[in-house]
């Protein structure tokens, strides 16, 4: 967890490299057959999925200090009570908020601990302007979070259905705003690299 101007320096990784670990977690959360699962029903996911596909154990706390946060230590994602209610409400933000700190714990989760052990203070929050966007822990979470939840073998299936409205994916229970930037991304990379959507590929 990091607040809305900092994050940690992390190992820098590309958009197609965050995606394609998710698409990793996926296959190991649900088989080859994952799009099944989709729209991900997120309290679910959250309370049996998780730990036991993944090992990390939920934990709701009852605070309006943050929506989540992921403890690196102990694995466990945490959402806070209010969220936990809004996730089982189906809210598009508790979703994101989940995924989000999921991502981090797949992601990061070993480096922070790596950290930790080499003297909590290389445990270091910057500036977002102050890091290259590839080796932020927040925009890292972020990508991953849409990409676990608005995978991109589904999305290139519509597109190649000529389905590539943003309304046609609000079902997936994301924000109009976070559907939409993973959308247009996906149709951006599809439109450069047009034989990894007739392929289906990364």
């Amino acid at each position: 967890m990091a607040n809305n101007q900092n994050a940690l320096k992390v190992k820098p990784l590309s958009y197609d490299i965050i995606d394609h670990r998710m698409a990793v977690c996926l296959e190991k959360a649900y088989g080859q057959d994952y799009l099944k699962e989709f729209p991900l029903n997120g309290n679910h996911f959250f309370e049996d999925t998780m730990f036991d596909k993944f090992g990390f154990s939920p934990d709701i706390i009852e605070t309006d200090a943050y929506m989540g946060a992921m403890d690196p230590i102990k694995k466990s994602v945490i959402l806070s009570k209010r969220t936990h209610d809004a996730l089982e409400q189906f809210d598009p933000r508790a979703l994101f908020s989940l995924l989000h700190e999921f991502a981090h714990a797949s992601i990061h989760a070993e480096q922070v601990n790596s950290m930790i052990e080499d003297g909590e203070e290389n445990v270091k929050f910057f500036r977002k302007q102050d890091i290259r966007i590839f080796e932020n822990s927040e925009w890292q979470a972020n990508v991953g979070a849409v990409s676990f939840g608005i995978p991109r073998k589904l999305v290139f299936d519509k597109f190649r259905s000529g389905e590539t409205d943003v309304r046609n994916f609000l079902f997936l229970g994301f924000s109009y705003e976070a559907t939409s930037y993973r959308i247009e991304k996906l149709l951006s990379i599809a439109k450069k690299n047009p034989y990894l959507l007739e392929r289906g590929l990364f």
